[in-house]
């Protein structure tokens, strides 16, 4: 979590970042995809339909193919690459208040603290990936060999059923290295262009995920190789690039957000949804900008259905509509202690900005394999709140106001 500044630490981050020139900024956001459909994890009961509150996000193993085979041209045409794992996987952008003075002062001094946005990334705990003739090693040590993870292997022992002796066997536990990856982890910084109306994703790092499994429970997601990305060239914006049109992510802001009791921790997605984090002071900042752009007219806005919407075909709302839809208007009826008869009256309340946890986004991706670096290219979103049953119990999501709200990409 992260926790309010100190006026000490906020004056040195002030100073910190001042002595910093070209710095970025934007909203940093982490967080994972988990892949659907794959025989590997057939077992864990997730089924993607069309319209439901828990709708997760739709990754495909022909996506994460491409993605996965890019992860491995890359190690061969460097020969050597930094995957940015440390003993408890990637680390993620973090405000200096969440670690003490000393620590700060000697990452500053080694230059391993890197801006991101108004936080920062500790970038000292990397493994070296190395190709060889023999195959791909982590830290010298074998990783990927003739398309196999290298895992070592393991004694196990059968009972006899004649003799009733235990015989022993060795068995390997190398897995095949397509059918393992799992899922794909992303560690972005956003930003909203208010004079382009344009939602902005720039990826970071990019990490290739596996599941995590005790005693055959599913546990959730964990990086096999976290990549720094390059610049994106746009050459690769056309059919040679594009991993999927259309692509439907939705993203929330808490990484303690929960559904049906499932769990989520640090750096680990349960679910096919993608849990990051960003600051409540940033989320609302960002919406009230988006907002502002439908209020002036800048974006456009359609009418919302998770069931059957398409954007090319979709019927447009008006500004009116859309402010309208956040008041919320019911009828109630109350007893005259007097008479003893009922009286019915119309209530309404606003709906809060502090209830949206996340957006529906529908993108194009594209992936550039000669720089191995990814464009996503956000064309629209929907703001999502949590869909509670009747006795308050959540459910899942749903649009907070049911529209669709178009963006004017930058490229």
């Amino acid at each position: 979590m992260y926790r309010t500044l100190a006026t000490s630490l906020l004056l040195s981050v002030s100073i910190f970042c001042q002595a910093q020139p070209g710095m970025e900024w934007g909203i940093p956001m982490s967080y994972h995809h988990l892949l659907l459909e794959s025989p590997a994890y057939e077992n864990l009961g997730y089924e993607y339909t069309p319209g439901g509150s828990n709708s997760p996000t739709r990754l495909y193993p022909p996506e994460l193919n491409k993605i996965s085979e890019a992860f491995l041209a890359h190690i061969d045409r460097q020969r050597t690459v930094e995957s940015h794992n440390g003993p408890l996987g990637p680390t993620y952008p973090s405000s200096l208040g969440d670690w003490p003075m000393g620590k700060i002062l000697s990452k500053r001094a080694s230059g391993s603290l890197e801006p991101f946005g108004r936080y920062f990334m500790d970038v000292s705990k990397t493994e070296k990936i190395t190709q060889r003739e023999e195959g791909v090693y982590r830290d010298d040590e074998a990783f990927i060999v003739e398309g196999r993870i290298v895992r070592g292997f393991d004694t196990v022992y059968t009972q006899d059923l004649a003799t009733g002796e235990l015989v022993e066997k060795v068995i390997e536990l190398n897995t095949g290295f397509r059918e393992n990856v799992a899922g794909l982890g992303f560690t972005e910084l956003w930003s909203y262009d208010k004079k382009k109306a344009s939602f902005h994703k720039e990826i970071k790092y990019l990490s290739l995920d596996e599941g995590v499994f005790y005693d055959e429970s599913y546990r959730g997601l964990r990086s096999l190789l976290n990549f720094k990305t390059a610049k994106f060239n746009k050459k690769y914006l056309g059919s040679e690039g594009l991993i999927r049109k259309g692509m439907q992510s939705a993203e929330f802001f808490d990484r303690d957000f929960r559904i049906e009791g499932e769990c989520f921790t640090e750096g680990m997605a349960k679910s096919p949804h993608a849990i990051g984090y960003i600051e409540p002071s940033d989320r609302i900042t960002m919406i009230m900008n988006i907002v502002e752009g439908v209020k002036s007219g800048q974006v456009s806005i359609y009418h919302y259905s998770f069931i059957d919407f398409d954007p090319a075909t979709a019927k447009k709302a008006s500004v009116e509509e859309f402010f309208n839809a956040q008041s919320i208007s019911d009828t109630v009826f109350s007893e005259d202690l007097v008479t003893g008869e009922f009286m019915q009256s119309v209530v309404s309340h606003d709906l809060a900005l502090e209830k949206v946890i996340g957006f529906q986004f529908h993108e194009d991706w594209f992936i550039d394999v000669d720089n191995f670096s990814m464009y996503k290219r956000v064309n629209g979103m929907v703001m999502l709140s949590l869909a509670k049953g009747d006795t308050g119990e959540v459910k899942g999501v749903k649009p907070f106001v049911p529209f669709y709200i178009k963006f004017n990409p930058r490229m």
